[in-house]
């Protein structure tokens, strides 16, 4: 009696709350699982596209941006200034979700295209402009991609590439160097306040402190490299992020219910 009276209503009670939790981890992992393996096979089925042509790393790279182009121009024109759609649009906002609407603008052209070259094999980053307008960074969201050696800018926001003398595609240092000789290879809509004033990749000033801490932690295992490194990059797939996330929490939670377990056996043996 002494065992069964163990299992008062406040136990009964703590016990069903733990595995409720337990429910609702499993239930938003294997939503999350749904929407990235949505996510990576859309964008796989678009750059899959592209592989089985003949291309080299050159025409590839250029051909997925105007693709990138193509498909959210007219997205954006429809949608642009129109409100966000429930808490998905609002707080699970993903890149395929851009395919759609295209709602942010500079930032979702990007995204479009950074996941498309992922899935193309390509060495990516993500370049925030800063503007002689205003001298801050995010006026602009463009794309460079490691094509023949060289990072060079991709901007899907106006199916743009700068040329050198050489036919090579021009680098963000080149351009910021002689932005006034580049200007001229712009199209008509472009807007020239995008001038290559400068560029960052990660806004180190997001979270203050936090992030600091963080960029000198990752100083020492990069050195110089952590100036053009992109966190935005690590974010393609937001599920998939959260999905980590999630699954890394989770683990922790499991074993806390089996020290939790394993302490009301004791008990119930004692």
């Amino acid at each position: 009696m002494a065992r069964v009276s163990w299992f008062n209503t406040k136990k009964v009670f703590l016990v069903s709350i733990i595995f409720t939790i337990h429910g609702f981890f499993s239930t938003s992992i294997f939503f999350l699982s749904i929407l990235s393996e949505y996510h990576d096979g859309i964008f796989k089925q678009i750059s899959d596209e592209y592989l089985k042509k003949d291309l080299n790393e050159k025409e590839l790279a250029l051909a997925l941006m105007n693709e990138t182009h193509n498909l959210l121009k007219p997205r954006l024109k429809l949608f642009k200034n129109k409100p966000k759609i429930g808490f998905r649009d609002k707080f699970l906002r993903s890149s395929d979700i851009n395919l759609i609407d295209n709602r942010i603008d500079c930032g979702g052209y990007a995204l479009v295209l950074g996941n498309l070259l992922d899935k193309a094999k390509y060495k990516f980053r993500f370049g925030q402009m800063s503007c002689s307008s205003n001298n801050l960074y995010g006026c602009h969201i463009i794309v460079e991609a490691k094509i023949n050696g060289k990072y060079s800018i991709l901007d899907p926001t106006f199916n743009l590439y700068f040329i050198n003398q050489d036919q090579s595609l021009a680098s963000v240092r080149e351009v910021l160097k002689n932005w006034d000789n580049y200007k001229n290879q712009v199209p008509d809509d472009y807007n020239m306040e995008y001038d290559y004033h400068g560029m960052r990749y990660t806004n180190w000033d997001k979270i203050p402190i936090v992030s600091k801490v963080v960029k000198k932690i990752m100083y020492y295992f990069m050195g110089d490299q952590i100036e053009v490194f992109s966190a935005r990059k690590y974010l393609i797939n937001r599920y998939n992020f959260l999905l980590i996330i999630l699954v890394s929490i989770y683990s922790l939670y499991i074993i806390f219910t089996i020290l939790f377990i394993k302490k009301i056996f004791r008990k119930i043996e004692n």
